[in-house]
Order: structure tokens, then sequence, then C-alpha cells
């Protein structure tokens, strides 16, 4: 090989080997200011962390504390039966048109006005949907406190007991509590029952306070 072609190629491997060094020490630089970005970055990245902290810590305490409201104010506000619900009500309930019901609530709770206005409510939405409720609402001789809506129908009594649970579908999609329960809806103790079977036919729709 002549001396210029050994020149040569000892000029490329020099300049390779050059470029590989500087391509090193690039990439030591490139680490040491991404190593010291990091570091002069933590103190704002920790604050920026406890902000975000604090604001979601803060944005939870005002959910728990809405939804405690919330519920203070479910439990302070009267159950009612909207007149949209009303008319959506007739209209579901209207299919068991002619069905006998006892609408009514116990001595312990005669003069309530939120049961009695309740009360009035839920008769005037089954008389609409053809329901025969009679003379209207009833008080039973009961010292018997109960909660919610108690419907109950006698298990011998199917068409009956399809239509009390329809009615509580229909109240419970009216954000009213109600509970279906097989056979009497107050105790043995009620001197208007014997063996515990209220003397009424069909539906009996017992209303007792709001849980």
């Amino acid at each position: 090989m002549e001396n210029q072609e050994l020149a040569n190629a000892a000029w490329w491997v020099w300049f390779w080997e050059l470029i590989g060094t500087i391509s090193f020490f690039g990439v030591i630089v490139t680490l040491a200011i991404e190593f010291g970005a990091a570091r002069l970055a933590a103190p704002y990245k920790e604050k920026l962390d406890k902000a975000r902290e604090e604001r979601i810590s803060a944005a939870t305490e005002r959910a728990a504390k809405a939804e405690l409201d919330l519920a203070q104010l479910q439990r302070i506000a009267p159950r009612i039966l909207l007149p949209s619900r009303q008319e959506e009500m007739r209209g579901a309930l209207s299919k068991f048109a002619g069905q006998v019901v006892t609408v009514g609530t116990t001595n312990a709770f005669q003069g309530v006005a939120e049961i009695e206005s309740l009360g009035a409510q839920i008769v005037g939405t089954l008389r609409a949907a053809g329901w025969n409720v009679g003379s209207g609402q009833v008080t039973w001789g009961s010292i018997f406190r109960p909660t919610d809506v108690i419907v109950s129908a006698e298990e011998m009594d199917p068409k009956s007991k399809e239509a009390a649970l329809a009615l509580v579908r229909e109240l419970e999609n009216s954000s009213i509590t109600a509970i279906f329960r097989s056979g009497s809806a107050t105790p043995p103790d009620n001197p208007d029952t014997k063996g515990g079977m209220i003397k009424a036919p069909g539906v009996t729709v017992l209303i007792g306070t709001k849980p």
C-alpha cells in the first residue's frame, strides 16, 4: 500500500474516532444537563404536586360535604309526588283500574302534615288511575310507628299482589321508599286486625315516616 493510501486511511480513522469521542462527550454532557435540570426542577415539581394534592383534597372535602348536605336535605324535605310523576303513575297503574285499595296511617302519626299530604297525593293518583279507593284515607288504631311506605296484599290474591308490586315500583321511581309486604301491613296489636291481618280487601298502603 502506498504512503498516500496509508495517510488517507489514517486520517479517516482519526476522523471517526474524533466523531466517536465528541459523541461520547455529547452523551455525558446531555446526561449531566438532564440530571442538573431534574435537580433544579425538583423544588418546583414538589410545589406543583403539593398544590395538586391540596386541590384534590379540597375537592374531595367539598364533595363529601355536598353529599352530607344532600342527605340532610333529603331527610328534612317532605316526600312529594310531583304532578309529572302523578301523571306517569296514573298511566302505569291504570291497567289495574278497579283495584280495591285502602290508604292510611296509624294513630301514632295522625295529624302529621307530611304523612297526610303524601297520603292525599297517593289517593288522588290512584283514583285518577281508576283504583277503588273507597272513602279515601283511614287511620288504624295502633301505636305502631312504621317507616317508609308499606304496601301489602295477600299471596292468595295474585291480582292485588301484582297491583301492589306495581305501586311499589312507581313510588320507588318517585324517590319515595316503598316496601312490599305479603299479608298485613300492621302488627298484631292493631285492634282493627285479627291475627295481624287487616280487615280490608285488595291492596293496603300504610304510610309511615321517613327513615
